[in-house]
């Protein structure tokens, strides 16, 4: 597994020679629908059943890849080209999924954008990266109108060839508000429907395709400056759709990351192309989760991070039937030790941590087969190499010596769109990207994620780990939530500041967390810059801290004095 000269961490698996499988993303899915036994169900839309529709939508492996060809060869006749890029921007639904499937099987390339996202957000992805078309929900029309309305005289203003609505609009609305605009075309995707007779694409992929192509360009969380573009290729989303193949059958998997962000995507691959169901749901709510695993007897579950504790201290396993959930999994965050027992022993399940991010997705994995320290997210998978690096010299560090964790592989991103200088600093001269987290491997190479470089703190000569005092805080027994940050002191660095959710009905003073934090923690890791107490922590759409929103709100700030010594 080791280079040990190098200390380079290898994947055991077999590495897979994708130049012999496919260059196409698209080509590979249609293959892998169809040889799926035919009746099998793929889908299961509960978000049909949020929209207060009657009934919940289920599609077999062969029906679905007949939709997907059928919604492709309807944006042919829109129009749409190999050269035109869509943003897509939705709740989670089926019109999306086959959508976002039809792109790829016809290799356009598509962005999508997180449905929490406003007027700002919207208008920045368009002109970043110049997209041609957008396909849009009812529910956010007026966002675009009003997106519309306020460029319409700056020089930003927004320029599309294709409006595709996914739903039945009112014309109405469409004459007075959107068609008055420099939109080319306006489609009723669903009313096309009726229009034409749809006939299913017989070429994948319909446009000449090539393993460098863009596919998808992802818009990461703006962690450090404004988001930005990453670029997924034909190769780089089926090195990632391999990374995650499975052998194992009668999974169904409860999906309600949502479309717009890198988990979404790729947790629909991976289950649509290794003969699973997905349960598309778009709900984060876990009494609705929960309920839509008794009664579809999903059998994966994954979470987010703030899940956790209502997990651990509900009894949920008597109000709902879950007998058929097999695995928790969570990512995003860390859960203290004692939660996730707490969660284990109740609900009967296998807990599993998952790391990624928008850049690299699976680069390494917790193998269903094997028993991973507590702690670790898992080894390196096939055709992936990890290393780590001091964060000064850059040199390579042995097992258990924490630094920033690097990955190379063909499952990487190609680089930010249009933004060289942000993509040399993430990639170097030797492909390897450089993930901006801290953690270290062991001598077997599980990999131990610690935080964020970003995310560290600076109190005098002390680098501290905000995630380190987050979980032992969220050990109190008055605590919900918590966010832990650095805030500018004139003489020390930074201070540390903990923003502090308390348990409904449970008070809790600043002074008694400062005296539970004194009497537990180090000296440099104590709460000098104060306690905040707060309603709700505000989270991302996929249920992790925004550590950055609490950054900024200290943003312009300078202490003078600690609140003790």
């Amino acid at each position: 597994m080791f280079e040990k000269e190098n200390y380079i961490v290898k994947s055991s698996d077999k590495s897979i020679q994708l130049s012999m499988i496919n260059n196409s993303v698209g080509q590979f899915i249609s293959k892998q629908l169809l040889c799926q036994q035919q009746q099998t169900i793929a889908v299961i839309d509960v978000t049909c059943n949020n929209n207060n529709k009657n009934g919940t939508h289920q599609i077999t492996y062969e029906d679905l890849d007949k939709r997907i060809r059928q919604q492709a060869t309807k944006f042919l006749t829109i129009g749409l080209e190999k050269n035109d890029l869509v943003v897509m921007f939705a709740d989670n639904s089926f019109e999306y999924l086959i959508s976002m499937l039809a792109f790829i099987y016809l290799g356009i390339t598509f962005s999508p954008l997180k449905p929490a996202s406003g007027c700002f957000e919207l208008v920045q992805q368009i002109n970043d990266s110049q997209a041609t078309a957008l396909w849009i929900d009812k529910e956010r029309l007026t966002i675009f109108e009003k997106a519309l309305r306020e460029q319409s005289s700056s020089s930003s203003s927004i320029k599309l060839k294709f409006l595709l609505i996914a739903d039945n609009v009112d014309e109405t609305f469409l004459e007075n508000n959107i068609k008055q605009y420099s939109i080319q075309t306006i489609i009723n995707m669903k009313k096309l429907a009726f229009d034409q007779d749809i006939k299913m694409l017989e070429r994948i992929p319909y446009f000449d395709t090539q393993p460098d192509d863009h596919l998808m360009i992802i818009y990461t969380s703006g962690s450090t400056g404004l988001p930005k573009g990453a670029i997924h290729t034909q190769t780089s989303v089926l090195a990632s759709t391999f990374i995650f193949r499975s052998n194992q059958s009668g999974i169904r998997y409860l999906m309600w990351y949502p479309f717009g962000h890198v988990s979404g995507i790729f947790a629909t691959l991976k289950t649509l192309c290794w003969g699973q169901t997905l349960i598309l749901e778009k709900s984060c709510q876990l009494n609705k989760m929960l309920k839509t695993v008794e009664q579809y007897q999903a059998t994966q579950l994954p979470i987010a991070p703030s899940h956790a504790m209502d997990l651990a201290i509900q009894d949920y396993h008597r109000q709902f039937n879950l007998q058929s959930l097999k695995v928790i999994s969570y990512a995003g965050a860390k859960i203290s030790a004692d939660i996730i027992d707490q969660i284990r022993n109740k609900y009967q399940v296998r807990i599993s941590e998952l790391y990624g991010s928008t850049e690299m997705m699976g680069s390494v994995m917790q193998p269903f087969d094997q028993i991973v320290p507590q702690g670790s997210v898992g080894v390196p998978q096939s055709n992936n190499e990890m290393k780590i690096i001091d964060i000064e010299t850059k040199e390579n560090l042995p097992a258990f010596q924490q630094g920033e964790i690097c990955f190379r592989g063909p499952a990487r991103f190609a680089g930010y769109l249009r933004n060289p200088k942000a993509t040399n600093e993430t990639i170097d001269s030797n492909g390897w990207y450089h993930t901006g987290d801290i953690g270290y491997y062991d001598n077997d190479g599980h990999l131990y994620v610690v935080d964020r470089i970003k995310a560290l703190i600076k109190f005098r000569h002390w680098t501290i780990s905000p995630a380190e005092i987050e979980l032992f805080l969220q050990q109190h027994s008055a605590i919900d939530s918590v966010c832990v940050v650095g805030v500018k002191h004139s003489i020390d660095g930074q201070l540390i500041r903990a923003y502090v959710q308390p348990k409904k009905g449970i008070e809790i003073s600043e002074k008694e967390l400062i005296q539970y934090t004194k009497t537990n923690l180090g000296f440099h890791k104590q709460l000098r810059g104060g306690v905040q107490f707060i309603d709700q922590i505000k989270r991302t759409a996929i249920g992790k801290i925004d550590r950055q929103y609490y950054n900024r709100l200290n943003e312009g700030q300078i202490l003078d004095d600690p609140l003790f010594d």
